[in-house]
């Protein structure tokens, strides 16, 4: 087994360190990356999941929170995403907030 340095071109290198390790043998590849932010959790609890389905609310968007340095919201779409075919179940979103820095 031979180690490489590896950084995908997807990855920003700053939140990669310098070493990252390959390790790859016939069945698997396995990659070992640092980063330099820890991970981050964010609880909703939805106190009851029928009420917020008779409020007749198509969409729930939860407060904005901070994970790894950008500013994040859920959108929760509790009889499912009609206009991305997503009706009959719960559709959940992760969106970004804070845009203007990715000139989306």
């Amino acid at each position: 087994m031979e180690e490489t340095k590896l950084i995908d071109d997807l990855t920003p290198k700053s939140e990669v360190m310098e070493e990252t390790k390959l390790i790859e043998d016939r069945y698997h590849t396995i990659k070992r990356t640092k980063r330099h932010f820890r991970p981050a959790h964010y609880l909703l609890k939805i106190q009851s999941y029928s009420l917020l389905c008779d409020t007749g609310m198509e969409k729930y968007d939860s407060g904005v929170f901070e994970a790894s340095g950008h500013k994040w919201r859920l959108s929760i779409y509790p009889k499912g995403n009609e206009k991305m075919n997503g009706s009959g179940h719960v559709s959940i979103y992760l969106a970004i907030v804070d845009t203007e820095k990715y000139n989306l």
